[in-house]
C-alpha cells in the first residue's frame, strides 16, 4: 500500500537563531514519503546560508526557495504552498521557532488512518525558549483519542484559543478555510483549525509533546509584533463567534465573553512584566489594549458603572 505524501511547509524570515533546531526536528522524522518546503522571504541574517547548507545534505526530501522581493506574511505562506508537491494529501505549516518531537508525523498519520472523518490531528506542545530550554504546558487531554469537531470548537473558544498543540491537516479539511473572507497575518492555522472542526472530527495526541516557540519571548524582544498578536487574537475570537453563530453552535458562542476577558488578562499581565523591565510606555500601551477589551479589569472603573454597562 502506497502511503500518502505529507508536506511540511516552513515560511521563514530572519530565523537563523532557531532554524537549525526546527529543520533537524523535521528531517529526523521517520515517516515516508515526506516533503519539506522552506521558503525564505529575503532574510537579512544567516537564514539562507543555513538553508543552502542543509539542502546540499538533504536533497531527497528538502526543497529550498527564496523570494526575489520581500512580501507580506499571507503572500509568503501562499507562495510556500505553491512549491509543495501537488499530490500531497496532508500538510502542516511549521513556524521556524517550533520543533517536532521524534516520530511525530508517523503517530499523527497512524491516527488519520483510523478514520477518514478526521480532518486534523493535534499533538500537544510544550513551550520552547530561544535558548532551547523548555517549559511544560498542561495537555488539553490525556492520551490519544478522536473527538467530535463540535466538541473541539467549544473547547477552542472556552480556552480562548490557548491550546498548546501542533496541527497536521488533511488537505481537504485545510482548504475549507478558503471559503471564508477572513485573513489573519499572525496566526494562519486558527481559521483552518476552526473550519476543519466545523465539518470533520479532530484527533488529539498528548504525548510525547512537540515544541512551540514561547509567545512571551516575542513580547520581550519585539513589542510591535506582540501587540499585533494580541489585536489579531481579539479579531479572530470575533470571527470565530461569527462562524459558530452561522453554524448554530450556541454553546461555542456562549464562551466568547470569557475568552475575551482571558485575552485581556493576558495583556494586563504582559504590561506588568514590561513595567518591571522599565518599559513603561510599552506597558501603558499593552495595558490600555487589555482594558479596552475588558474595562471591568480596571480597578479605577466603578463596579456599578461596569455592571450597568453590561446590562445595557
Amino acid at each position: 500500500m502506497v502511503k500518502p505524501i505529507v508536506s511540511i511547509l516552513i515560511p521563514t524570515y530572519n530565523h537563523a537563531a532557531t532554524l537549525e533546531r526546527c529543520l533537524r526536528s523535521v528531517l529526523e522524522q521517520d515517516y515516508e514519503p515526506m516533503q519539506v518546503v522552506v521558503l525564505d522571504n529575503r532574510s537579512t541574517d544567516e537564514t539562507y546560508d543555513i538553508l543552502a547548507d542543509y539542502e546540499k545534505r538533504h536533497r531527497d526530501r528538502l526543497y529550498i526557495g527564496r523570494l526575489f522581493d520581500h512580501v507580506g506574511p499571507v503572500d509568503h505562506r501562499n507562495r510556500c504552498r505553491i512549491l509543495a508537491n501537488p499530490r500531497s494529501m496532508f500538510l502542516q505549516y511549521l513556524p521556524p521557532t517550533d520543533a517536532l518531537c521524534p516520530g511525530y508525523v508517523s503517530r499523527a498519520m497512524g491516527l488519520f488512518e483510523t478514520s477518514k472523518r478526521i480532518g486534523c490531528v493535534l499533538t500537544h506542545a510544550d513551550a520552547i525558549h530561544p535558548d532551547g530550554q523548555t517549559t511544560a504546558a498542561a495537555p488539553f487531554r490525556e492520551g490519544t483519542e478522536v473527538l467530535p469537531g463540535s466538541d473541539m470548537m467549544e473547547a477552542f473558544m472556552a480556552r480562548g484559543l490557548h491550546l498548546h498543540a501542533m496541527p497536521l491537516f488533511r488537505v481537504e479539511a485545510y482548504n475549507l478555510s478558503h471559503s471564508e473572507a477572513f485573513i489573519f497575518n499572525r496566526f494562519p492555522t486558527w481559521l483552518p483549525l476552526v473550519m476543519s472542526a466545523s465539518i470533520f472530527d479532530v484527533g488529539y495526541i498528548s504525548a510525547p509533546p512537540c515544541f512551540c516557540g514561547d509567545a512571551r519571548a516575542r513580547l520581550g524582544e519585539a513589542f510591535i509584533p506582540a501587540m499585533e498578536d494580541q489585536i489579531e487574537h481579539y479579531l479572530f475570537l470575533q470571527a470565530f463567534h461569527t462562524i459558530a453563530a452561522r453554524l448554530g453552535r450556541s454553546a461555542v458562542c456562549a464562551h466568547l465573553p470569557a475568552a475575551i476577558q482571558r485575552l485581556a488578562r493576558e495583556c494586563v499581565r504582559g504590561a506588568q512584566g514590561l513595567e518591571q523591565q522599565g518599559r513603561s510606555l510599552e506597558a501603558q500601551a499593552l495595558r490600555a489594549l487589555g482594558l479596552a477589551y475588558a474595562p471591568e479589569l480596571d480597578p479605577e472603573t466603578p463596579r456599578q458603572a461596569t455592571a450597568s454597562g453590561a446590562r445595557a
